[in-house]
């Protein structure tokens, strides 16, 4: 195989990323010759959805792996929302297997039409897929998912949380290592291009497929409004942004959320004895947060801890929820309930902030 200059840089990539995450080579395979891999070897599983990035990410990711003695499997989620999506993802199934993956699974699911409506067909679909992607992980005792976001994803990705109002947590995008729930998520080609990936499927003779839904092909289309929100930054508002600035603006802004992401960890480091001194779990659908223990801290921790403290309740709330709780600390003057999400609400409670989802009788 020739190693052209995309498939170094992205082997480099994946092989650093393991590292980092606390992989290690295996002894033996530091020597010369063929060794096979123990069957017993840890397990990394990319998510493929056939497209060229994953693609690229589950060729190079089995290279990596077959050096160090890891093992590399695959798992590939079929939402059935596309014409022929099943055959798409035998497609990639295959092309996985003839890589070298193993083991390789489809997984199916379907969206429920109460979600779809609830959540928005998008976000249905990352949840059930996500869903079925942690419950073969841990079928198969991985030890890491490999996902395929590049340098563009991560531009895209800052520029719609900037558009949400999401915070510094927006301006530094997706982390390279994070957790969720039972998974180790590791996204090693951040500092790689789609072009970069859609170069490495030429040079393997990899056929991907392009999601409609993407909008490639319907650049500054005034159909695009009923595409999703990435979609159309991706087929619009980049490129209008990198003709107007005449600059690489997806290598400008993944830069800085590099910088930034350093940033949001040491915050985040800050916000762990805050939220373990200040907050408490009274049960699924009810917690609290002491006024006294947290009413010292920086706005910036206050904030954070209030965040967080909403995740024990799975509920998602804007950067105006946030702040109006936060009043509760800082400028108090008996101001009522604030108003959440999923029919909670949350109260000053003279020594405590009760955020529950009965406001009639749980913040009595």
């Amino acid at each position: 195989m020739v190693y052209t200059a995309q498939l170094r840089k992205a082997v480099g990539c994946v092989k650093s990323s393991l590292l980092n995450a606390g992989f290690s080579v295996n002894k033996l395979f530091k020597q010369h010759g063929h060794h096979e891999i123990a069957q017993d070897a840890p397990l990394v599983l990319v998510a493929c959805s056939g497209g060229r990035d994953s693609l690229a990410l589950a060729a190079v990711s089995q290279i990596v792996c077959s050096s160090m003695g890891l093992r590399c499997g695959a798992i590939i989620v079929d939402h059935g929302l596309q014409e022929d999506s099943y055959k798409v993802a035998v497609q990639a199934q295959k092309q996985c297997e003839k890589l070298g993956l193993n083991p390789v699974k489809i997984a199916s699911v379907r969206l429920e039409q109460e979600a779809m409506r609830r959540q928005g067909v998008e976000a249905a679909a990352r949840e059930a897929r996500y869903k079925a992607i942690e419950e073969y992980y841990n079928h198969e005792q991985a030890q890491a998912l490999l996902l395929a976001h590049t340098k563009n994803d991560q531009a895209e990705t800052v520029l719609m949380g900037l558009l949400r109002s999401s915070g510094v947590e927006s301006v530094a995008g997706m982390s390279k290592i994070s957790n969720m729930s039972t998974m180790l998520l590791l996204r090693p080609l951040l500092d790689v291009t789609r072009e970069e990936t859609t170069q490495i499927c030429k040079d393997l003779s990899l056929t991907w497929w392009d999601d409609p839904t993407n909008g490639e092909d319907k650049r500054l289309n005034d159909t695009m409004q009923e595409y999703p929100l990435r979609s159309r930054v991706r087929a619009q508002l980049i490129p209008y942004v990198q003709q107007f600035f005449s600059a690489d603006v997806v290598s400008h802004i993944a830069h800085s959320a590099a910088i930034m992401q350093d940033d949001v960890d040491y915050l985040h480091e800050q916000t762990i004895p805050a939220f373990q001194q200040s907050v408490s779990l009274i049960n699924d659908n009810c917690v609290e947060i002491s006024i006294q223990d947290l009413k010292n801290y920086h706005v910036a921790i206050r904030r954070r801890v209030i965040v967080q403290a909403c995740n024990l309740l799975q509920l998602e709330i804007s950067s105006k929820h946030i702040a109006a709780i936060d009043e509760f600390i800082s400028n108090w003057h008996g101001q009522g309930s604030v108003k959440l999400p999923s029919k909670f609400t949350a109260n000053h409670m003279e020594f405590v902030i009760r955020i529950c989802k009965d406001s009639v009788y749980a913040n009595r």
